[in-house]
């Protein structure tokens, strides 16, 4: 008997392919996480994407939780190019976070715009990319491979030569009250001696630079969302 030829049937139904395709979307969403910090001269509100630099976001978060940035000085702001902080004038705490992160990939598909934030570095095995630095990108400073550590820079207008170095990916975009950043005081330039800032602490500050600004505390904000990695845009606050 001849075999009669027939259509096979589905191996999953419409509901199970719906399921599976809602699921695919939600692997490929990331959770942004907002983090205001408050300062003497008013706050600054950023957006932190774990899929622009997934090490240097979790460390910034990690360290925005444990309370790092807290009561800690802006000690180097140069206008027309950056503002950096991320020393704590608690001893303790430097010792806690002292290990460094792994660098991260460049992003493809970021706009280096005001308001990014990243990690900074010191040398080795310099990259290129074609991320365009401009004004409010948050990164981690450092100065070489796998460099980063608890340092942060926030770019300002101008800010071209950032984001070559493979430790300098960013993390972070600035959304609410890049303004204030830009009045953080700027008399002192890059004076500050980052060793002695780390080994005095407040005492170094109060009897050499007690103009600086400072972050009076920064901490996650309850208005976190979820989107698509393809289509980050910025959200309100």
């Amino acid at each position: 008997m001849p075999c009669t030829s027939r259509s096979p049937s589905p191996m999953f139904s419409p509901l199970t392919i719906s399921v599976l395709l809602l699921a695919c979307s939600l692997a490929s969403a990331e959770v942004i996480e907002t983090v205001r910090c408050d300062t003497t001269v008013g706050p600054f509100i950023a957006e932190v994407h774990p899929s622009w630099s997934p090490n240097g976001a979790k460390r910034f978060l990690d360290l925005v939780k444990d309370g790092f940035y807290d009561n800690s000085p802006l000690f180097r702001v140069i206008p027309g190019f950056l503002v950096q902080f991320g020393i704590s004038l608690n001893s303790t705490a430097n010792q806690k976070w002292k290990d460094n992160i792994a660098d991260d990939p460049h992003p493809f598909n970021v706009d280096m715009k005001k308001g990014i934030m990243a990690f900074a570095g010191y040398g080795k095995d310099s990259r290129n990319t074609q991320v365009d630095m401009k004004k409010g990108i948050m990164a981690f400073a450092g100065y070489g491979k796998d460099s980063r550590n608890t340092q942060v820079w926030v770019g300002y207008a101008g800010c071209t030569g950032l984001g070559q170095s493979p430790w300098e990916t960013p993390f972070a975009e600035v959304v609410h009250g890049y303004e204030n950043t830009e009045t953080f005081y700027s008399g002192y330039g890059g004076a500050v001696d980052q060793g002695c800032l780390k080994m005095e602490g407040q005492e170094y500050v109060k009897d050499n630079f007690p103009y600086l600004s400072m972050i009076h505390q920064c901490y996650l904000t309850e208005n976190r969302k979820q989107t698509a990695v393809d289509e980050v845009t910025q959200g309100e606050i």
